[in-house]
């Protein structure tokens, strides 16, 4: 019975992989990659334009960060998910919180104000530790209170706590005596000593874990994701918005907080108050959550290579090799990545592809091509008869009499007037219904043919044997999922037997189908360039092009017909 319910599994997930849902969120991981490709690429041109070698640059980078200093990449690591995670939360629900910086700050502040109560010794480090994170939630909590009680966008009031709290601790410090720098923080303060480390990935990849759990399998996750997709939906459903926005940022809060104090206990140490500039951290989850098109899970792999990028360029900076270059190399370089992926992400708005291959087909299908340029001819007309419309007779003869008209009859010249704009603004709007329908013809007139395309050209013997493919698999699974839903125990055996007779006898027929399906499409691919020879042959000697193309094209969309056995 095991095999049968592996063969099932596998049916079901071949399914799921070819489903619209999976193909798009597999877009967004594409244009993940390939943005961080691109800028990699560009990071790299931009180090060998500072004379030294960008991919040896890279390469050690990656070395050093997964060996000598796989410590302190780890440590970024599990920073970089709990920021990008807080973040990718607030997004989700259309909230930008800048705040990350000085909720870190106010964290900072009070661990500060417990050590010099109590001290810092390792028994207190918990309190320490859950004090840290609360303080950071109370702040984010404030800045949700202001947005949903004051109606304050939580940008404004996020960037202005950020300095406030900057400049209690640099006052706090400044009264305490150490106005350069804060006190030095260290791992001997904090939980498990030299281990740390191994807590901030831990906790962070929880995080992951729940926060994915609770945002996909429960109400509180649709709650939050309609809240985001549609405000006056969640309103007229009855869902209370306020309530799951003090969420949410409570939760941002805590996140953000705990990466806070990893970083400062086990990578920063302190604060330097030599020039009034706010910690950079709070804003570095913002492109690890953008490049992950705010994914719960793509952060995990994102924040993954900006830990190698962070730690493994600033020790690559101190090699010899590389002494000329900046200590900001690290920031370029990804700041580029987030760049393409801003550009892949337009690429992929606009549909550019699909638009591409349309493109390339209209060049083939020369009667669809010839039938778009006559309605492109019909526009221009429309848009002519636009301009136009002001010189209409009724129009010109409202014009006249309002200039005819004393000036003291103002409420006469009023109506007129009124009038004038009406006819004209009714003029207007027919012409643009009618340029809107033409265009629809266009669109539609591209769809259909390039879908007949597609389904009757060498394409189409692909999606005829995958069509017959699947359904034959899930004709065989229904079968089996009936057989093995309900059935007696003493039948095990029997039920077990017929499943697997007719998983067998599926893939047999399978395979007769591709067996045919490969020999139609050699065959196929064999016409073709022939086709394609004959007609580069006739382009050169003779005159009348468009009737060469016409034909070419009706040839090409008789493909399918011609040279598929699955019928």
């Amino acid at each position: 019975m095991f095999k049968v319910k592996l063969w099932t599994l596998k049916v079901k997930t071949e399914a799921f992989v070819k489903s619209p849902g999976f193909l798009e969120k597999l877009g967004f991981v594409k244009s993940s990659v390939i943005s961080i490709v691109l800028g990699l690429l560009v990071g790299v041109l931009f180090i060998f334009s500072n004379g030294e070698n960008g991919f040896a640059f890279l390469g050690t980078a990656f070395v050093r960060a997964l060996s000598t200093n796989v410590d302190r990449t780890l440590v970024y690591f599990g920073v970089y998910i709990l920021i990008g995670l807080g973040l990718a939360l607030g997004f989700k629900l259309k909230i930008f919180n800048m705040g990350g910086s000085g909720q870190i700050l106010s964290g900072l502040l009070m661990s500060y104000l417990i050590m010099s109560s109590i001290g810092n010794d390792t028994k207190n480090a918990f309190l320490i530790f859950i004090m840290f994170i609360i303080s950071g939630m109370l702040i984010s909590v404030l800045c949700g209170a202001m947005k949903v009680y004051l109606n304050v966008h939580e940008v404004a009031s996020s960037i202005l706590l950020n300095w406030i709290f900057w400049y209690l601790l640099k006052w706090y410090m400044t009264v305490s005596g150490t106005p350069a720098a804060s006190p030095s923080l260290n791992e001997s303060m904090a939980m498990l000593g030299n281990s740390l480390w191994a807590l901030c990935v831990m906790l962070a990849l929880i995080s992951v874990v729940v926060v994915y759990i609770i945002f996909t399998f429960t109400t509180t996750g649709y709650k939050v994701k309609v809240i985001g997709n549609s405000p006056t939906a969640a309103k007229y459903a009855g869902i209370k918005s306020q309530y799951y926005i003090l969420m949410v940022m409570a939760i941002q809060g805590a996140l953000i907080s705990m990466a806070g104090f990893f970083y400062y206990f086990l990578i920063q140490g302190s604060v330097t108050f030599n020039k009034d500039l706010v910690p950079q951290l709070g804003f570095d989850g913002i492109p690890i959550a953008l490049v992950a098109f705010n994914n719960i899970l793509g952060i995990v792999p994102i924040a993954f290579f900006w830990a190698i990028v962070k730690e493994g360029a600033a020790v690559a900076i101190t090699t010899p090799n590389f002494n000329n270059l900046q200590p900001e190399v690290a920031d370029l370089i990804f700041g580029i990545i987030i760049y393409c992926s801003t550009l892949y992400v337009i690429f992929i708005k606009l549909n550019l592809w699909t638009k591409i291959k349309e493109k390339l087909y209209l060049e083939k299908d020369i009667i669809t091509k010839n039938q778009i340029g006559v309605y492109k001819l019909e526009i221009k007309s429309i848009k002519k008869l636009i301009k136009e419309i002001p010189h209409l007779e009724d129009l010109v003869a409202i014009k006249e009499e309002i200039k005819k008209t004393s000036r003291n009859d103002k409420q006469k010249i009023k109506d007129l007037s009124y009038q004038y704009n009406e006819l004209k603004t009714f003029h207007h709007r027919k012409h643009l219904k009618n340029i809107e329908a033409i265009k629809q013809l266009i669109h539609d007139a591209i769809e259909n043919g390039y879908r007949n395309y597609r389904l009757n050209s060498i394409n189409g013997l692909w999606i005829n044997f995958n069509n017959q493919k699947i359904g034959k698999q899930f004709v065989a699974l229904d079968i089996i999922i009936e057989k093995i839903s309900d059935y007696d125990k003493n039948e095990k055996s029997i039920i077990s037997q017929e499943c697997k007779e007719l998983i067998e006898n599926t893939k047999k027929e399978i395979s007769v189908l591709k067996e045919s399906y490969l020999a139609s499409k050699l065959e196929a691919k064999n016409f073709l360039k022939d086709l394609k020879n004959e007609y580069k042959k006739n382009l050169k000697e003779n005159q009348d092009t468009e009737k060469i193309k016409k034909e070419y094209f009706e040839r090409l969309v008789e493909v399918k017909d011609k040279y598929d056995r699955l019928h």
